[in-house]
């Protein structure tokens, strides 16, 4: 007899990160529907029509839900969800980000039908204060499973948290090299728009606009690389906080860089715009697992990020891309120098970014973990 289907409950609020939402619809175009039913579940996001997956088997539920400071929503809310993984008879619920783990854990504290609770840790905990991590210890009293999307993720968690290094495993994220492959060509368009020539070095950031990304530190090494490749161009990709943004603009009219600054905002497809880089940038002070840093090298760029987080398990430096320390413009700016000005290391690099990334970080390969951790938690 055929082992029967489990059937997955992932509860994700989208606001506000990309991450955890590119990382789920990862998941749900590739996972095993034969073997799992899914149903996701999202808090605060009204009126999301879900079009990424709208054409997956997967049923979807959005629940209104501002603020877990209100009582009267928070438990309205956490009985809606209970009914819901009761009339689906949910075997696993997973949860992503803080307030998802909170309300997965809230879900689970008085059993009324097992089911297994996993909850997620994607970053680096470096907006928690203390409290955060003594809530995270009373999650972990429910939590069947903790998944961490890197190494240096779940030594952090272990740490803060107390916990048992058994209950939390690294499942990295993946990308799909397919979606990447032979895309080389996508980012004329996306020059020709914003005036770009084609024998300028373009040199860009994809990432949210939050003070954590170091748009900032960017910009100071754009200043510095500008005096020596003249024919230097620099883009960001991303929306986000409106501080941020202002904070951009101000060092731009600073240091009299508009011209050399192209600002796209969000793109739906980033694609092109990974496409028209020559080198691609990750300056932040931390990172759980940087999606964009797998696109980038599944893309075949040079990378040139900071030492930090889940960074240094996807890069080799001088291997597959380009480390650096968190803060430091100039050596950014230099990394970017030295590869301009010897492009046999650029392409050497080039070549093990895209082997990296088929190799270590194909979406199939993490699904299979992924999978295998449901199975054994399912008891199959």
């Amino acid at each position: 007899m055929a082992d029967k289907k489990i059937t997955i409950t992932y509860l994700i609020d989208f606001i506000g990160w990309a991450g955890a939402q590119t990382h789920l619809i990862s998941i749900l175009n590739n996972i095993d529907y034969q073997r799992f039913n899914v149903c996701v579940i999202c808090l605060r996001f009204a009126g999301t029509k879900f079009p990424e997956i709208e054409s997956l088997p997967v049923q979807t539920k959005v629940f209104e839900l501002e603020n877990l400071m209100n009582l009267k929503m928070t438990i309205k809310t956490m009985l809606q969800i209970r009914r819901l993984i009761r009339e689906n008879n949910t075997d696993i619920l997973q949860s992503y980000m803080f307030n998802p783990n909170l309300m997965a854990s809230l879900v689970s504290w008085i059993p009324f039908k097992k089911h297994m609770l996993v909850t997620t840790r994607r970053d680096m905990g470096y907006w928690h204060q203390e409290h955060h991590w003594w809530l995270y210890r009373f999650m972990n009293v429910v939590t069947k499973k903790v998944i961490a999307v890197s190494e240096q993720v779940r030594k952090k968690s272990i740490k803060k948290e107390g916990l048992n290094p058994d209950k939390i495993i690294t499942i990295h994220n993946g990308i799909s090299n397919r979606k990447y492959t032979g895309q080389e060509r996508q980012g004329a368009s996306l020059r020709k728009k914003y005036n770009i020539k084609e024998d300028e070095f373009v040199i860009g950031i994809l990432a949210a606009l939050r003070p954590e990304k170091r748009h900032d530190v960017f910009i100071e090494a754009a200043k510095i690389i500008s005096v020596k490749i003249p024919g230097a161009r620099f883009m960001v990709v991303g929306e986000g906080y409106d501080e941020t943004k202002k904070n951009i603009d101000h060092l731009l009219e600073k240091y009299k860089l508009k011209d050399k600054f192209v600002l796209t905002g969000k793109l739906k497809n980033v694609i092109p715009a990974l496409s028209a880089f020559d080198i691609s940038v990750l300056c932040s002070d931390s990172e759980g697992m940087s999606n964009t840093m797998l696109e980038s090298i599944a893309m075949g760029k040079v990378v040139v990020a900071t030492a930090v987080g889940g960074n240094i398990e996807v890069l080799e430096n001088n291997i597959n891309g380009i480390l650096v320390a968190p803060g430091r413009p100039d050596e950014i700016a230099a990394a970017v120098l030295d590869l301009y000005q010897n492009q046999e290391k650029r392409l050497e690099i080039q070549v093990q970014a895209r082997k990296t990334a088929q190799e270590k970080f194909e979406i199939n390969h993490i699904i299979k973990q992924l999978e295998a951790t449901y199975l054994q938690l399912a008891g199959n």
